[in-house]
């Protein structure tokens, strides 16, 4: 079956996935506007193109396979791989998208997995640790049974909160028995307000900086502040804010809620 074809001034990509509700494969028109091809002109360099970036795809970073998905036909695989390194030759501008696109996506992946981050702390930060805890029954040495608090079994925590809120994994002694620890709540609070607070009093005018970090401590927030003027520190200074819940400030409040 062709993996392209054109019609007028498209260029139909012929993809590998199927559309579950017709069950025929999914087109996708490479001329639409949706990629900035820079100096690849050529309709098969195009296609190249956008078959060795599918990421995913049998394709990706596959030379011989995202030249055969350009329509061409080839007796064996020495053939194709001979074929397609002579074509990339043949088209040097294929090189320059492909350093751009590649570069342009390590970016926008970096951004991505830094919001997921933000967004797990910020969930981090509010964790309910009482969803960890269950009363198991336990057997004393002379065989009585009795009640306690303890940790969930590592089975019974989904995967999303195994990721979100477990530091690390380990085994007991020689029981064999799995054992996690739960991030340190307190430690991402003071992370998010550090991070807060030199985002929003960070940079001024006159060559001044304003840097300030956080830490709770014993129920009570301590902010340090450092003023900076032309990379020379001209005032240091330690606040605390005593007895938050008395103030009646629920942003405070929320932050020292275990």
């Amino acid at each position: 079956m062709a993996t392209t074809r054109r019609k007028s001034k498209e260029i139909i990509a012929i993809l590998y996935e199927v559309n579950p509700k017709t069950g025929k494969p999914i087109e996708v028109n490479i001329n639409d506007g949706s990629i900035d091809f820079g100096k690849v002109r050529d309709e098969r360099a195009r296609l190249f193109c956008y078959f060795y970036t599918l990421y995913g795809a049998p394709s990706y970073h596959n030379a011989s396979e995202s030249y055969k998905k350009t329509g061409v036909k080839c007796k064996n695989s020495q053939s194709l791989a001979k074929t397609a390194y002579d074509f990339r030759k043949k088209h040097p501008e294929i090189e320059d998208f492909i350093a751009d696109f590649e570069e342009k996506q390590i970016k926008t992946d970096l951004k991505e997995a830094k919001n997921a981050i933000l967004r797990m702390k910020l969930k981090q930060a509010t964790m309910n640790p009482k969803k960890f805890l269950e009363n198991k029954t336990r057997r004393t040495r002379d065989g009585d049974e009795y009640t306690c608090l303890d940790l969930k079994d590592i089975n019974e925590i989904s995967d999303e909160d195994a990721i979100t809120y477990i530091n690390k994994i380990d085994m007991k002694g020689g029981e064999g028995k799995v054992v996690y620890e739960l991030i340190d709540k307190a430690k991402v609070q003071n992370e998010i307000i550090a991070l807060a607070e030199k985002e929003s009093q960070s940079g001024s005018s006159d060559g001044m900086e304003v840097e300030t970090t956080a830490e709770i401590i014993k129920g009570n927030l301590q902010l340090k502040t450092k003023i900076i003027q032309n990379n020379k520190k001209i005032d240091d200074s330690t606040d605390y804010v005593q007895g938050a819940r008395a103030t009646g400030n629920t942003d405070l409040e929320s932050l020292e809620e275990d």
